[in-house]
């Protein structure tokens, strides 16, 4: 508009320009005359650098409409929070009841005015203008907010264009007593006028938040008119009362974060914008419990994520409960685009292979089925988050003003599709929020540690614009993910396949073999917990990842213990067989697997390892193999081959328990009974002899155990029904001659003629 008005005015005649340069004021509103310092008694009002306080604006427009005075009145209220330090200003606003927020980002020149809680529009702050509070001023090469004397229009030094107020006297405004001063600015180029007359609390009167040390604004009284043809034209009359004046700001930075789930187009350059994994970053490996919430449906959706990426082989395991079926526990192996799925309740698993993805032959809406559709997108959401995408929105309060999350959003364009219509959303906003462990949490995350190492939620928010172009004719949906019990303490068998294994009839092998102490520590390393567990578990499972070079998923239940007597690890595990499904030439079968990890076992130190103690009582420990001691795992013992006692003792065997032990020259096992019991052990020198029970069933026997059932059940059956014929035939002979049958018995001596029972008035 400026720019406009420069051109007609070099476009103007000179005799029109001169009348523009000698154009003064309205005099019919102020004049510009020498301004006379104030009295002595008189402090000139000062201002702080943060502020925060309200207006209510009474706006009167009077104007001449070919030859029809008009009279339009406007009432508004403004919020404002100023905060000078910060470079950085909120304007709230209600005008006419239509509600907007205006963010002011003077480093970067931009405002942000956000309406509806919704949508964004994105402006540039002008620069100098000195008739706009507002407008941003030049400081050291940056942009940056005006003083607040120069926000309000009260006083300024610029020397192209000086604001210089003028004392009127004292007075009382709304009760108080007030200073009162008078400021007049021209605008030479569009003839305008305007008078301020601004009211300053008096520093002796104590305002309702108590005595401070700069100046209160109470009210102001603006007249403005645009002088034409030696006359005032459309002039304009605006009370602005200050409300609630307060010098500094009381909320925290998180009451004053934008609204939730909304982007701001060209808010930032494309080279300001933020990568996710700078300020975030996901583990390896982790555990999550996820609540989802939509706009469509009023019920929780939930779900049990784990995730994990090793020697990269990417596995996603979630359960949950499907529409109308049964509880699932479904893994997806990545690598080979496997998908396992298990019935919780029947016990089955079904193996899936895909080459388009898992969920590419189903279009679910994403309302109706947010589980799928997180698992689905997971890569764009986690795995793979754009780059240079993201903008920062702040901190803000999550979950009831209980977490400060630090917010993060993004849009994504054309996505996801509309199953009904064909068709795709024209945006979905992200909006990500972490948080910050508690310090006496451990961390969260194994390989860095971010800023931010906590996610709280993710929002979506779907946008479709309607048949009219307009903001009223906007389709909204949003799906709600909150995160709960994030840790990464997930350990390898909960990406356990075995199941599908034997509901299949693929092949399997239950293995043992020991292990030993080489150097550098005794029993009580292991039985005093000076020892990681875990990470000893890890460190075995890798052992024989490599030695028998294969993918993680065929390693199962993964089991070990320590035996105090001969100071020896027994490890026992399932060995599954070629992964379904692939036929793949290079895989190694069961046999093969087996053979290598025998030779890794029965060579040198190829099965050896160092592990770290948790207390230093020893430095270092070795942990290596003992040879000759892997053997195929086909019953189970429950006493060691050979013990020794001297006293009573009580040996129990419970259900949730079955661990493996082996030496080199048989191995014997503790496994799982049916049912808890204490066994008393006999009170005896040495038990010599081995307690075992082997049961071993052939497929002939097996066979003949079906059969023999089935003839049993056949004759059972014919006998009842010789037995109950023969026994109808009797009662009707009987009946006959004159004895009394069933349907002879009546008790009662009057009958019923009616389905419905009465009693009788006896």
């Amino acid at each position: 508009m400026k720019i406009i008005q420069l051109i007609l005015f070099l476009w103007l005649p000179p005799t029109a320009r001169q009348q523009k340069q000698d154009f003064n004021s309205d005099p019919a509103i102020c004049n510009l005359t020498d301004i006379q310092p104030p009295p002595s008694d008189v402090q000139f009002p000062t201002f702080p650098s943060k502020a925060e306080f309200a207006l209510e604006v009474v706006e009167i427009l009077n104007s001449n409409i070919s030859g029809t005075a008009l009279r339009t009145i406007k009432q508004s209220m403004y919020e404002y929070i100023y905060d000078y330090d910060a470079n950085s200003l909120i304007v709230a606003k209600n005008e006419n009841n239509i509600r907007s927020v205006e963010y002011y980002y003077y480093a970067a020149g931009k405002k942000a005015k956000y309406f509806a809680r919704d949508f964004c529009n994105v402006t540039d702050i002008r620069v100098n203008d000195p008739y706009d509070g507002s407008s941003a001023i030049i400081t050291n090469n940056i942009l940056h907010i005006r003083p607040l004397e120069e926000l309000l229009l009260f006083s300024s030094n610029n020397p192209m264009t000086p604001i210089r107020p003028r004392y009127l006297g004292n007075a009382t405004v709304r009760g108080i007593l007030v200073d009162q001063w008078e400021t007049c600015l021209i605008e030479s180029l569009t003839y305008r006028t305007i008078r301020r007359e601004w009211s300053f609390a008096k520093p002796e009167y104590v305002m309702s938040i108590g005595p401070i040390l700069t100046s209160v604004p109470v009210q102001a009284i603006i007249k403005a008119s645009i002088y034409l043809n030696n006359s005032s034209q459309n002039r304009t009359d605006e009370i602005f009362n200050v409300i609630s004046y307060k010098p500094g700001i009381l909320e925290t930075a998180d009451q004053l974060s934008p609204p939730k789930g909304v982007w701001c187009e060209n808010l930032q350059k494309p080279e300001d914008l933020l990568s996710l994994e700078e300020q975030v970053a996901w583990p390896q490996r982790f555990s999550v419990r996820v609540e989802a919430l939509t706009s469509r449906e009023a019920n929780l959706k939930t779900f049990h994520m784990r995730f994990e990426r090793r020697r990269q082989q990417k596995m996603i395991r979630y359960d949950y409960q499907p529409v109308g079926d049964n509880h699932q526990t479904v893994i997806l192996d990545y690598t080979n685009q496997l998908r396992y799925t298990i019935d919780r309740r029947l016990g089955a698993c079904k193996v899936e292979r895909t080459q388009q993805g898992f969920f590419e032959d189903k279009s679910q809406d994403v309302t109706k089925y947010p589980i799928e559709f997180f698992i689905k997108y997971e890569d764009l959401f986690i795995d793979n988050p754009p780059k240079k995408a993201f903008q920062y929105s702040g901190i803000r309060k999550c979950r009831g003003a209980a977490i400060s999350c630090a917010i993060f959003t993004t849009t994504h364009d054309k996505f996801p599709p509309i199953p009904e219509t064909r068709e795709t959303w024209d945006s979905t906003i992200v909006e990500w929020a972490w948080a910050f462990r508690q310090p006496s949490a451990p961390p969260s995350l194994e390989d860095q540690i971010k800023q931010f190492d906590y996610p709280i939620h993710l929002y979506l928010k779907f946008l479709k614009q309607g048949i009219n172009s307009d903001l009223f004719d906007i389709r909204k949906e949003n799906i709600e993910y909150q995160f709960y019990e994030f840790n990464t303490d997930v350990h390898q068998d909960e990406f356990d396949i075995s199941q599908c294994y034997r509901s299949n009839d693929l092949g399997y092998k239950h293995l043992t073999f020991n292990l030993k102490i080489e150097q550098g520590g005794t029993s009580d390393v292991f039985d005093n917990n000076h020892l990681d567990r875990h990470r000893l578990h890890e460190h075995i499972f890798e052992r024989l990842m490599n030695a028998m070079n294969i993918a993680q998923s065929r390693i199962s239940n993964l089991e070990i213990d320590h035996d105090q007597q001969s100071n020896q690890i027994y490890v026992l595990f399932t060995l599954l067989d070629k992964t379904p499904l692939l036929n793949r030439t290079d895989e190694l079968d069961i046999g093969e697997a087996k053979r290598r990890l025998s030779e890794a076992i029965n060579t040198g130190n190829q099965f050896e390892f160092d592990m770290p103690t948790l207390d230093n009582t020893v430095t270092i420990i070795t942990i290596k193999a003992i040879s000759n001691t892997l053997d195929e795992l086909e019953h189970y013992n429950l006493f060691y081959q050979s013990s020794t006692t001297t006293e009573a003792s009580f040996t129990t065997i419970s259900t949730t328990t079955g661990t493996a032990k082996a030496t080199s020259s048989d191995p014997v096992t503790t496994a799982a009974t049916t049912t808890t019991s204490i066994l008393p052990t006999l009170i005896v020198q040495q038990i010599t002899e081995q307690i075992r029970e082997k049961i071993v069933y052939s497929y002939r026997s097996q066979t003949g155990a079906i059969v023999g059932g089935l003839l049993a059940g056949i004759l059972l059956g014919l006998l009842s029904l010789f037995l109950l014929n023969r026994k109808s035939s009797t009662v009707d002979d009987t009946a006959s001659v004159g004895y009394l049958s069933m349907t002879n018995v009546n008790f009662r001596s009057k009958k019923q003629t009616s389905d419905v029972l009465q009693m009788d008035n006896r």
